[in-house]
């Protein structure tokens, strides 16, 4: 009889350990992000620390898959302005059939458009900036393409470096929590 609640309690608390471990190792996940909705890409605390603060609710636009951040006591101001995060693809007004053509045909555009542009090193699986418009453009995966882009207070010309390493930050969480 010892031994039958002896087994018990050992797997009782056996039990309760493991479970406790799945919950704190379940409590660290990242949180993924849902297609259509590029609010889930970024956090705005992630927001907050790269840009300043304070920043406001997300806002999602769910006829461009655009999600906009604003930024600063008055966005209109500098320091503030808005961080946009946007699903380039999927999305219904793309006609090709992958994410790989999407980006191609975006860069190919900029090109085209005679933007200025930077590549970005280990950024999804190929990215690059439109310095014109302070725009990362990222291939995420095989299947999601985003950008995301700072829109400062006060009209400027190009970026800086400080803003494109800001976008690169940003970029990394929303590659990181992007659809597979």
């Amino acid at each position: 009889m010892r031994r039958i609640i002896s087994f018990i309690l050992g797997l009782a608390l056996t039990t309760a350990v493991v479970g406790t471990s799945a919950g704190s190792a379940h409590a660290k996940a990242k949180p993924k992000g849902a297609l259509d909705d590029p609010c889930t890409l970024l956090d705005a605390s992630k927001v907050e620390k790269v840009f300043g603060g304070p920043v406001a609710e997300p806002v999602l636009d769910t006829t461009f898959f655009s999600c906009a951040y604003a930024v600063g006591d008055d966005p209109t101001q500098e320091p503030g302005g808005t961080v946009n995060v946007v699903q380039l693809f999927p999305h219904f007004g793309q006609a090709l059939p992958n994410a790989t053509d999407a980006f191609q045909d975006q860069h190919a555009i900029d090109v085209l458009s005679e933007f200025e542009l930077a590549d970005i090193e280990g950024l999804g699986r190929d990215a690059y900036i439109n310095l014109t418009s302070g725009t990362l453009v990222v291939l995420a995966n095989k299947k999601v393409e985003i950008s995301v882009q700072w829109q400062p207070g006060s009209v400027t010309t190009g970026v800086t470096k400080s803003v494109q390493k800001k976008l690169v930050k940003l970029a990394k969480q929303a590659v990181a929590r992007a659809p597979k």
